[in-house]
């Protein structure tokens, strides 16, 4: 399957990509991954990362592209740590890269699938469980 790299995404990443001052590695996880990997028909308007590296750059990430600031009100995008999540052991181990070679400093890395839905099953939510079937 190829993942779908589309408006407002596209526009929101190059743009982010050229603001960043060093590599960026975002483990992607919600409803982000089921959209863009995975393509499920439903929208999202975050991409949730559990980790990002450099861990120290989080809060300046988010007050670059999280939700309020000037990028996420110019793409009604935005980025989000979900700092508290059930993620299977060893996921790393199982993680791919999506759209290699895209970017200059950001790189994407999504859940296996099966890793994925267990994360959204733990969390108990309706659409998390809707989006697991």
């Amino acid at each position: 399957m190829c993942p779908k790299f589309e408006p407002p995404w596209s526009g929101f990443l190059e743009e982010l990509d050229d603001l960043l001052d060093e590599p960026f590695e975002f483990h992607c996880i919600g409803g982000f991954a089921v959209v863009v990997e995975y393509g499920l028909p439903r929208g999202t308007n975050d991409l949730d990362y559990f980790t990002l590296v450099p861990a120290n750059r989080i809060t300046e990430l988010e007050k670059l592209a999280g939700e309020g600031s000037d990028l996420a009100r110019k793409h009604k995008v935005h980025v989000h740590h979900a700092a508290i999540a059930t993620l299977p052991e060893n996921y790393e181990e199982r993680m791919k890269e999506i759209f290699p070679g895209h970017f200059k400093k950001i790189r994407l890395f999504f859940l296996d699938p099966y890793d994925l839905v267990l994360s959204k099953l733990s969390r108990n939510i309706d659409r998390d469980r809707d989006d697991a079937s």
